[in-house]
């Protein structure tokens, strides 16, 4: 069952349900943050010893579920809450064949 209207892209439930755990390294604000979705590395300032998961999770309150929420977190952290999203370029899966 359905409870919230689809994103832009047609899909549901994409905030709340485990914190993303993305490849950027921890930079102390968002100042040169890159735009085009690629990474945020040591090479750019950032201490790769602490991550930064995304998202908020299940268990977060209404304040930490959305997407611009950000955590910091020791690289090594392991957690129940924390998940990642596997993700294609739609324009090369469009030639694929099924």
């Amino acid at each position: 069952m359905k409870h919230f209207k689809p994103n832009a892209y047609g899909l549901y439930d994409m905030v709340g349900n485990a914190w993303e755990w993305t490849a950027d390294c921890w930079h102390d604000d968002l100042t040169t943050a890159p735009l085009d979705g690629s990474a945020w590395l040591a090479a750019d300032g950032g201490n790769c010893g602490r991550r930064t998961p995304m998202g908020g999770g299940w268990i977060s309150g209404p304040g930490w579920a959305r997407s611009s929420i950000r955590s910091n977190d020791p690289a090594s952290y392991r957690s129940y809450m924390l998940g990642f999203r596997v993700a294609a370029d739609l324009k090369r899966n469009a030639h694929a064949k099924n």
